[in-house]
């Protein structure tokens, strides 16, 4: 196999302190790659007593700009190593850094979610910040449909192919589990189940949808035993403890703010239900397979529909509608559970971050063939 000189960009590198989904997901197929014996550098923004140059896990990060400086500097930074790689992947989360442009090498572009515009309104408003990314999410197929596109989901490859891109060009890369998350699970106690745990993962945002939980939870609060745990830190979080407080939820809801991985696993093994009402997820979320693993049947929007396997593994729920979401979590709970929580951990298994990284692997190697 011939070694690679791979050059990655994302917004953010996996030590930023918003680092979310897109972060984990290139963490973890830059460090596949460097276990492969491919050579990894990854250029993100900076942040706050951020050191410019870091490697980690054998990934070379170079820090260029800030937030929106980034873009840039990323550019000039390219400009000075461009000799250095032989292929580029881009990150595209938000306003992309558009690669195809004026790199004079192939560009695959991981494109998440092509219709993100209402997650983009929901967290930023209306801004200058967000109306750019409305504007530039609108015209991504023009500036990267000749390219090879790397998405996390059928259903994200499907929205790819009817906005103009080669379905020839759209690879599916699904996120997977590490090997450290398994022996996490593996070392992390077993807590009878089903049990009144209902649990929700990942980064405190209005678009994320943890109203609706909440919600529910007040729909359902005869059922005095159910309690709610939400993972996470973001700035959205005063707003959802104030609402905890409006609905009288204090005593069955829990911020449980940044967990480890460790702290994590052990969470999500001692839930019976995780629930995710984001708007926009591109039909698949780590959190969620990570939950699937432990054996928790999932309760999401139609965003993350790739996860579930409707009534065996999970349900699809409708989005701003918290009675229908409190019937499900009370059929979970009241019905085949056990059956379901098998049929969720098995369904897990086949997920790894090694095969996300063959498969990205394969799109660059397809771009680069292009490219001649």
């Amino acid at each position: 196999m011939k070694k690679l000189r791979i050059l990655v960009v994302n917004w953010r590198d996996i030590k930023h302190p918003d680092a979310g989904g897109a972060e984990v997901y290139v963490h973890n197929i830059c460090t596949e790659f460097f276990k492969m014996g491919h050579e990894v550098s990854l250029y993100s923004s900076g942040f706050p007593n951020s050191e410019k140059i870091e490697v980690i896990d054998g990934i070379r990060i170079v820090r260029c700009g800030g937030k929106l400086s980034a873009y840039w500097y990323v550019l000039k930074q390219y400009l000075s190593e461009r000799k250095k790689f032989d292929v580029i992947l881009e990150s595209i989360n938000t306003i992309p850094f558009f690669l195809p442009v004026y790199a004079a090498k192939p560009v695959v572009g991981i494109i998440y979610s092509i219709n993100n515009k209402k997650a983009l309104m929901s967290e930023l408003g209306i801004t200058p910040i967000s109306l750019a990314g409305w504007l530039f999410n609108s015209i991504l197929p023009l500036f990267y449909r000749k390219s090879v596109a790397l998405t996390i989901s059928e259903t994200s490859k499907k929205e790819l192919i009817a906005a103009g891109f080669d379905f020839r060009k759209v690879v599916v890369a699904n996120p997977g589990l590490s090997n450290h998350f398994e022996q996490l699970f593996k070392k992390a106690p077993c807590v009878p189940r089903p049990n009144p745990r209902i649990i929700s993962v990942g980064r405190l945002k209005k678009y994320k949808g943890i109203d609706d939980i909440l919600d529910a939870m007040a729909i359902i609060r005869d059922h005095s035993e159910l309690e709610l745990l939400i993972v996470g830190k973001g700035d959205y979080e005063p707003k959802l403890k104030q609402r905890v407080a409006e609905l009288d939820l204090d005593k069955c809801v829990t911020f449980a703010g940044f967990l480890s991985e460790a702290e994590k696993v052990s969470a999500l093994k001692s839930s019976s239900v995780f629930i995710s009402c984001s708007v926009d997820e591109g039909g698949w979320i780590i959190s969620g397979l990570e939950a699937l693993k432990c054996g928790v049947p999932l309760l999401v929007t139609d965003s993350q529909r790739d996860m579930v396997q409707e009534g065996i593994t999970g349900f699809i729920v409708p989005y701003n509608k918290p009675n229908v979401l409190a019937e499900k979590i009370l059929l979970v709970l009241q019905g085949n559970w056990g059956q379901m929580s098998v049929a969720a951990s098995n369904w897990a298994k086949i997920y790894t971050w090694e095969f996300t990284a063959k498969r990205t692997l394969a799109a660059l190697n397809l771009a680069m063939l292009k490219y001649k």
